[in-house]
C-alpha cells in the first residue's frame, strides 16, 4: 500500500526541508481528520496541482519517533479527558531521516490555537540545565516531575499549498508503546491528517475532504495511544473515538 502512495506522490512537485522553514506555523489553528489508506489515495489523487510534497534526503515518507511525558498522576492526559480547552503536551520528537531531535512543548488555548515551542537536543534521556530552563519557562509543572509515558512511531507525508500559507501532514503506520504498561498497539489502516493554518483562510484540501465525506475529528496521539494501551486510565471521553479507530483498523 505504501508503494502505491509513493507512486502517487512522486507526481507532485517537491519542496526541500530548508524551503519548508518559511511555513513552520508554530502558532496556528490545527484541524485533524481520521480516515483509511484507500481513502487517502483518493485524497492525494484529487490534490494534484494544489500542493507540493516535502522531500528529505530523497525520501517523501519520513519516519518519526515521539516520546510523550506526563506527571505521576497523568495530569496532562486528564486535562484532555476532562475536556479542558487549555491543554499542554510535552514530548521529545526524533526526525529519523534528518537525525534531528527536539524537546517540544505544545499548548492549546481556549480559542483553538496551538502554540508549539521547541529546542534541539542530543540525548532524550538526560535533562540538562538548558532543557530544564526551557521547560520551566514554558510549562506550569515542575520539570523534574515529568515521566516518559508513551512512545509513538509513524511515517509522515508533509505537503504545502502552492502559496505556502498552510501545511498538511499525513501520518500512517502509527504504532504505540506504553512505557508504563509495556503494551503495544499497531493501528493498521488508520490515517491521521492534520491541516495547519494561521487562520480560516481558503484551503484546497478542505473541499476535497468534504467531497469524500472525511470530516474534522479531534485526535491526540498521546491521549488515544495512552487510553488504548492502559485500561486503568479514565477514558470515557475517548470511547467513541476508540470505536471509530477500531472500525477503521479492522476493515
Amino acid at each position: 500500500m505504501q508503494t502505491d502512495l509513493v507512486k502517487l506522490l512522486e507526481e507532485f512537485p517537491t519542496i526541500s526541508l530548508k524551503e519548508m522553514n518559511s511555513v513552520r506555523l508554530m502558532n496556528r489553528i490545527d484541524t485533524k481528520y481520521l480516515t483509511d489508506i484507500e481513502t487517502l489515495k483518493r485524497i492525494i489523487s484529487s490534490s494534484y496541482g494544489e500542493y507540493m510534497v516535502q522531500e528529505v534526503n530523497g525520501c517523501i515518507l519520513s519516519d518519526y519517533v515521539t516520546c510523550y511525558f506526563d506527571t505521576e498522576d497523568y495530569d496532562m492526559y486528564l486535562q484532555h479527558q476532562r475536556g479542558m480547552n487549555n491543554r499542554t503536551k510535552v514530548r521529545v520528537r526524533r526526525y529519523i531521516d534528518s537525525d534531528i531531535m527536539f524537546l517540544e512543548v505544545k499548548r492549546r488555548n481556549n480559542k483553538g490555537r496551538t502554540d508549539k515551542r521547541r529546542i534541539q537536543i542530543s540525548d532524550p534521556l538526560r535533562m540538562n540545565s538548558e532543557q530544564i530552563s526551557f521547560l520551566s519557562d514554558n510549562i506550569s509543572y515542575n520539570p523534574y516531575s515529568l515521566i516518559p509515558r508513551l512512545e509513538n512511531r509513524f511515517r509522515r507525508i508533509t505537503m504545502v499549498n502552492m502559496n505556502k500559507s498552510e501545511r498538511l501532514t499525513i501520518d500512517i503506520s502509527i504504532t504505540f508503546h506504553n512505557i508504563s504498561t509495556q503494551a503495544k498497539l499497531d493501528t493498521g489502516n488508520l490515517v491521521v491528517i492534520e491541516l495547519k493554518r494561521n487562520g480560516n483562510t481558503e484551503s484546497p484540501i478542505k473541499s476535497i475532504l468534504k467531497e469524500l465525506m472525511v470530516h474534522p475529528s479531534g485526535f491526540s496521539k498521546y491521549c488515544i495511544g495512552a487510553s488504548l494501551t492502559d485500561p486503568l486510565l479514565k477514558q470515557n471521553r475517548f470511547k467513541m473515538k476508540q470505536h471509530y479507530i477500531e472500525k477503521i483498523t479492522t476493515n
